[in-house]
């Protein structure tokens, strides 16, 4: 795919944009494989946006893969492959909420398009810097803690559908609280993936089911699929 620009939210998290002609579901995630032939596996990273024919994958520099991307320029060719996974089912007729955590927010823009009314959008992080800017022309109910638990300021009792993704810790409490409130609850699960496209098993997970491969099953499981109602 081609680079069309790069936008720098703050020190450590970037939106990467490129060219697109195919609409991805919201959920769903790409490979984006380093240009350096040393770096083999691709980075999966999900979608932040889409608009006529523009792809935007938010990231966060945690290695040298990623801090790669940072400097990719437009005009520049990168292999992306995807889209993969099972995304959100939408639920349009139900008070929405999203839990995120990090980097765990970028589905959630995307997601946003698809609802009528705005949905609110509880994000917690450790570096809030330049987000509420950066996200001011998005129509998000978003409250933005930094530090702490993002749980701790979620109201369960004023939305039926529950929407989460972020680090595990956080979403295994989010689930705990959504059985707890009996609340509908779907969960994008982030795992490290060799492939993306569920050949490699290396993202599996464990569900009532048995293992599920979180690239290919996922990344999107519902509550059901981590508890016996």
């Amino acid at each position: 795919m081609k680079v069309l620009r790069q936008d720098k939210i703050n020190a450590s998290t970037y939106v990467l944009w490129l060219e697109s002609k195919e609409r991805p579901d919201p959920g769903q995630f790409y490979m984006v494989y380093p240009r350096d032939g040393a770096k083999l596996l691709g980075r999966p990273l999900s979608i932040f946006d889409y608009q006529e024919g523009t792809l935007g994958l938010l990231y966060e520099v945690r290695g040298e893969g990623t801090r790669e991307f940072t400097g990719l320029e437009e005009g520049d060719e990168i292999q992306v492959l995807g889209p993969y996974g099972q995304g959100f089912h939408i639920k349009e007729e139900r008070s929405t909420a999203f839990i995120a955590g990090g980097v765990g927010l970028a589905p959630f823009v995307y997601f946003s398009r698809f609802f009528k009314s705005r949905p609110k959008v509880y994000f917690g992080t450790q570096n809030a810097q330049g987000y509420e800017e950066y996200l001011r022309d998005y129509n998000l109910g978003l409250e933005i803690h930094q530090g702490g638990y993002i749980t701790d300021y979620v109201d369960y009792e004023a939305f039926d559908q529950f929407y989460t993704c972020g680090p595990r810790v956080m979403m295994e409490k989010v689930l705990e609280d959504c059985i707890s409130h009996d609340k509908d609850l779907e969960l994008s699960m982030e795992e490290r993936m060799g492939c993306g496209f569920g050949a490699c098993l290396g993202c599996s997970i464990e569900t009532l089911a048995g293992q599920k491969r979180v690239c290919k099953e996922g990344p999107v499981f519902r509550k059901e699929d981590f508890f016996h109602a």
